[in-house]
């Protein structure tokens, strides 16, 4: 099923399971489909989350999962923290309501391929409660640019416990979002930006009335803020390779301090499963390899009207920019998900002694905390890479940055 049979189906699901009364999430709508950049964004309301918006977050966060377990964290973010141009920002906003909601936005940086912010959501609910926090940041600029989220960043947070049902618990939540900054034009020497964080919650009483999957609005905080841009480095194609009877076609590299942009276009026949091909690429500048199997990250949504698409790593690579050649391998195209989860299950158990559990929506769980996570991955990458439907490259591109 590709992605236009996929988003008719939960079309027609949606019409049958919400009724006309409820409002999805507008926000989790607009992942999957491309809007007119001026349509008013209505917040949300009393949300049921139907089969559809049920399948959408579930799928995001399986996305966001997969994800997290190629990179491990974000290595492009961590280095310009290192390097000190993040912008510091400090500024709280109390919501308030029944929970005495507030947000921190904390920091905030740009450069040519993504704008990230970090904030935090923290609050107070009686212990009975069991209140789920849920936040949906927005972003925009002054020019009236509308920014799509990146699927990089993170976060974390919980709540504290008490024996008394009536006692009041802080709950916390500290979140980084990153968002595409490839719409940006030239080199502005800042941008003037205005984030929204929408705040919702879920509590028992709300689960009981209305499902598991629901979310209550809570209200929002608006900022209104500067940050510096940051340039990046551009090689612009189009280079042609072929292999495996497929021809790809580099159109744009773009490298900025926090993470490296690639356009690819090529069209590979349909997978066995019908699921997309993903690319693992190693990087070399003057035959030195900086980046070695690295699965680029896709959009959350591909365009599934053109053969063109926008990869990411979340890596810095800016330092590498003057040092010479480069050579873009794509090594091989790899189906997601074509393994036959059973025998991979069945591997792990065999030749790495770890024992994991495939995940219904994708990817695969440890069923025990690991002492070693890198070699835990490696050990479950090696045994996909086997087991996966495979295009075999190399597609090999080479270019200087002028």
């Amino acid at each position: 099923m590709d992605e236009k049979q996929l988003k008719q189906l939960l079309e027609d699901i949606a019409y049958e399971e919400i009724p006309d009364d409820m409002n999805v999430w507008h926000e989790i709508r607009q992942q999957v489909e491309t809007t007119n950049p001026h349509t008013m964004r209505r917040g949300f309301r009393l949300v049921r989350i139907g089969l559809l918006a049920a399948l959408l977050v579930l799928a995001t966060a399986a996305a966001y999962a997969v994800y997290q377990g190629l990179i491990g964290s974000d290595p492009g973010l961590d280095a310009v923290n290192q390097a000190n141009l993040v912008t510091t920002i400090d500024e709280t906003q109390a919501v308030g309501g029944d929970y005495n909601w507030s947000v921190t936005l904390h920091y905030a940086y740009a450069d040519a391929n993504r704008i990230t912010i970090g904030y935090t959501v923290t609050g107070e609910a009686p212990a009975r409660e069991q209140i789920r926090p849920f936040t949906n940041p927005l972003l925009k600029d002054s020019s009236g640019r509308e920014y799509t989220w990146l699927p990089v960043g993170g976060g974390g947070g919980g709540g504290g416990g008490s024996g008394d049902p009536d006692a009041l618990i802080q709950f916390e939540d500290n979140l980084g979002a990153s968002f595409d900054a490839s719409i940006i034009d030239g080199a502005p020497e800042s941008l003037d930006l205005t984030l929204t964080i929408q705040l919702a919650y879920a509590n028992d009483a709300a689960r009981a009335a209305y499902g598991p999957n629901v979310m209550l609005p809570a209200g929002e905080a608006t900022f209104d803020f500067s940050v510096p841009f940051i340039a990046g480095h551009s090689y612009a194609g189009p280079q042609a390779a072929s292999a495996s009877e497929l021809e790809m076609t580099l159109q744009n590299v773009v490298v900025a301090p926090s993470l490296t942009r690639l356009d690819l276009c090529f069209a590979a026949p349909p997978s066995e499963n019908g699921r997309p091909w993903n690319a693992f690429v190693n990087v070399t500048v003057d035959d030195a390899m900086v980046v070695e199997d690295f699965q680029l990250l896709p959009p959350i949504v591909p365009d599934p009207d053109s053969d063109c698409q926008q990869y990411i790593m979340p890596l810095s690579l800016v330092d590498y920019v003057e040092s010479g050649e480069w050579t873009l391998n794509v090594t091989t195209l790899r189906a997601a998900d074509s393994e036959n989860v059973d025998i991979v299950a069945q591997r792990m158990h065999d030749e790495a002694g770890i024992d994991v559990t495939p995940h219904e929506m994708g990817g695969y769980m440890f069923n025990e905390p690991q002492p070693d996570m890198a070699e835990a991955n490696a050990a479950l990458a090696r045994i996909l890479a086997e087991e996966q439907q495979s295009i075999d490259g190399p597609w090999v591109f080479r270019w200087r940055f002028e």
